[in-house]
């Protein structure tokens, strides 16, 4: 009886330990968004979630797309300055850096959030609207506070629709261009990863005539099948 006590309290210790132990260290700490030069940021405040910008993020991690139908030129660009085990063992420990290559028109960038002056000028890019495309020394070693940034720049002509996609994880892609935010320390990782996808939008009169043919190819369906 004694023994089965033991085991008892040591499968409990190892279930709280796992639990803890997979707890996701991380916290949002920072973000901005400059969509068409409409900038939207943490520092003042805004709603993150405004105009044609959906979706959900828990403990800075998940999921956030945009979409427009305006014909034109369009730029879109996205920073998140993400902490890892900060409480832990500070947020000043950590790296960057890229797998894959960019697609046409995406641009990136990773870098020091910019509270240090002279250091990091992501955040002041971002405002500006243009990324330099550089992990700014943190994946060949460099160890500081890392933010990462994305963004894109497309045209549509009339009749063209664009859904941007952003993607936060703590799993890596299995394919395509993405960026990472480790902390070397837990082992942990932040993984940013973005879509562009542009597609045709049926116009009014060619969505009109479709359910007119629709609708007279049920019609005749439904003779067919009284004749029988």
């Amino acid at each position: 009886m004694k023994k089965v006590k033991i085991l008892f309290f040591g499968l409990i210790c190892f279930i709280f330990s796992t639990s803890g132990a997979s707890a996701l260290p991380f916290e949002l700490f920072d973000w901005a968004f400059n969509i068409d030069g409409d900038v939207s940021e943490a520092r003042l405040g805004d709603d993150m979630f405004t105009g044609e910008l959906t979706g959900e993020l828990t403990d800075g991690l998940g999921t956030l797309s945009w979409t427009t139908a305006e014909a034109g030129d369009h730029s879109f660009l996205a920073w998140f300055d993400h902490q890892i085990d900060a409480d832990i063992n500070t947020f000043f420990n950590e790296y960057g850096g890229f797998s894959g290559l960019p697609e046409t028109g995406q641009s990136w960038e990773i870098d020091e959030p910019g509270y240090v002056i002279g250091f990091g000028d992501i955040y002041a890019n971002v405002l500006d609207g243009t990324l330099d495309n550089d992990d700014n020394g943190f994946a060949s070693g460099i160890l500081d506070d890392v933010s990462m940034a994305m963004g894109w720049d497309f045209s549509l002509d009339t009749g063209q629709k664009a859904v941007i996609g952003l993607t936060l994880s703590h799993i890596a892609p299995e394919t395509g261009f993405y960026l990472f935010h480790t902390d070397p320390d837990s082992s942990a990782s932040i993984y940013l990863a973005s879509t562009l996808t542009v597609s045709t939008v049926p116009e009014p009169g060619t969505m009109l005539l479709l359910c007119i043919g629709l609708a007279g190819m049920f019609g005749v369906r439904k003779k067919i099948m009284v004749k029988n």
